[in-house]
């Protein structure tokens, strides 16, 4: 009786330490992804190549730079086509984005120079960027805001 036992009960955790590797292998797919940048790092054309080869490699994230130099260069200029076909490329193929808001649009910089980009926003249009991206880009759930901060 008490070999039965012992035996049931390693039968009981070979099973017990099989599901548990299942569960944290089926867990993790999908939390795999690339610091890809592809608005501002891949050329139009080479965005859906990328996104099959992350997708081939096993990936489903991408990392995403909405630079507000590049989106919002001046005052109540917007340019969206460029983010917009980014994101657009990533719907397609099934990535999902974690978007980051970075950098200070030169305009609406606080200091002036060359660093303007690294330097304190005004906060009122950094509001309206904000809003502006985060409404555009309401599929995104995932955001981190700010790259390096340098502490303002």
């Amino acid at each position: 009786m008490r070999k039965k036992t012992q035996n049931y009960l390693i039968e009981l955790l070979l099973v017990f330490f099989a599901l548990a590797n299942f569960s944290i292998f089926s867990t993790t797919y999908g939390y795999y992804g690339a610091n890809n940048l592809s608005i501002t790092r891949i050329m139009p054309a080479q965005r859906n190549l990328a996104d099959q080869r992350m997708r081939a490699a096993g990936m489903e994230w991408a990392r995403e730079e909405f630079n507000w130099g590049l989106i919002n260069p001046s005052r109540n200029k917007w340019y969206w086509a460029n983010p917009d076909q980014a994101m657009g490329t990533h719907r397609r193929n099934g990535v999902q984005v974690v978007g980051m808001i970075a950098y200070t649009s030169p305009w609406a910089s606080t200091c002036g120079g060359a660093d303007a980009q690294f330097c304190k926003p005004n906060i009122d249009h950094w509001k309206n960027y904000v809003g502006a991206v985060a409404r555009r880009y309401g599929d995104v759930t995932h955001w981190e805001i700010w790259n390096e901060p340098n502490h303002f």
